[in-house]
């Protein structure tokens, strides 16, 4: 189960989106067929291990 709150990635003052904007991580078929707004709940997901950081050198 993963989870994802909605923050509809809303700007305040001209700022960056507060919030994670889930209607551009849901996938355009998985949708309502009449309205064709995003369903939010049990949306199938994908999970992998993130690729691994390159460890910095040490400053000159």
């Amino acid at each position: 189960m993963v989870t994802l709150p909605h923050g509809y990635g809303m700007r305040y003052g001209g700022g960056h989106p507060l919030g994670p904007q889930v209607n551009r991580l849901t996938a355009s078929e998985h949708c309502d067929p009449l309205a064709r707004t995003p369903y939010h709940k049990h949306v199938p997901v994908r999970v992998r291990p993130a690729p691994a950081r390159e460890t910095p050198g040490e400053p000159s």
